[in-house]
């Protein structure tokens, strides 16, 4: 769940920081350094994560990403059941943790203000 914070952390200066750390800038190689790396097993979720998290519903608070959409997504790449099952889990705790991380962010934003 490091990545999630890593990457709600920097929010919206990720990019940015990226860009510079290519050209070179050492304060931001030093903050890509601080990325926790994935395996490539993780990657996978990682990246289904990301494209998930497209599917869930924004009323007044944002709210999770649907069984069903994760269940789709299963569906969409050929994965048993069993690979579902892993893929629910892994999503609804990632999930969970990145809801979790962007209230406590915004709670502090608030309190910033």
């Amino acid at each position: 769940m490091r990545r999630v914070e890593f990457e709600i952390g920097h929010g919206d200066d990720l990019l940015d920081i990226i860009k510079m750390a290519e050209r070179g800038d050492p304060r931001s190689k030093a903050v890509i350094a601080e990325c926790p790396d994935l395996t490539p097993y993780e990657l996978l979720f990682w990246q289904a994560f990301g494209h998930l998290s497209t599917e869930r519903d924004h009323g007044m608070a944002r709210g999770p990403i649907p069984w069903s959409k994760i269940v789709a997504y299963a569906r969409y790449h050929e994965m048993s059941r069993q690979e579902t099952d892993i893929l629910i889990r892994v999503i609804r705790n990632v999930d969970i943790a990145f809801l979790n991380a962007t209230a406590a962010k915004a709670k502090q934003d608030r309190a910033n203000k």
